[in-house]
């Protein structure tokens, strides 16, 4: 196995591509060149991926997130794109390349959203379940004085 870890910023745009082949073969209906197309891929996105001969065998998006846990904000990190190829599974890629993205995030938490069945993979890296909560807050709202413009849906022009 001659693996490589190639880490993929937002200004890397000819890297971009080859992150966005990958990702439909474990997510099949994902395609992210909509959501960098709305701008998604920015400073606070990294993609991490694994080469082996060549060729992507595994993935993890970063996002930089600002939380506020107990009252104290503080920098954190969402995973996602968790991904292996479907064919090259079991052979340690996706525990190589966690083990290296989650070193370099250093002690700042590290959140995660996992479908039913991988939740027994993440344990292994550390984390644990938790209940998903939804979260509230209390605000006035004081409607504007100017109506907003009115959109038409069949206005090509969609950036409105």
């Amino acid at each position: 196995m001659t693996t490589r870890l190639l880490t993929v910023r937002s200004a890397d745009c000819a890297a971009h591509e080859r992150f966005h082949a990958f990702v439909p073969l474990t997510f099949r209906t994902v395609d992210f060149r909509r959501w960098e197309a709305r701008g998604g891929w920015n400073e606070d996105y990294t993609a991490h991926l694994l080469e082996d001969e060549g060729e992507i065998v595994a993935s993890v998006g970063v996002t930089r997130m600002r939380l506020v846990l107990n009252g104290t904000a503080q920098e954190g990190w969402q995973l996602g794109a968790v991904a292996t190829h479907p064919e090259r599974r079991g052979r340690g890629y996706s525990r190589v390349l966690l083990d290296a993205v989650l070193a370099g995030l250093g002690a700042a938490p590290v959140l995660l959203f996992a479908n039913e069945r991988v939740l027994d993979f993440y344990p292994r890296f550390g984390f644990r379940a938790v209940a998903q909560q939804r979260f509230v807050a209390d605000v006035a709202l004081q409607p504007a004085v100017a109506l907003a413009p009115r959109c038409d849906v069949a206005d090509a022009d969609r950036a409105r």
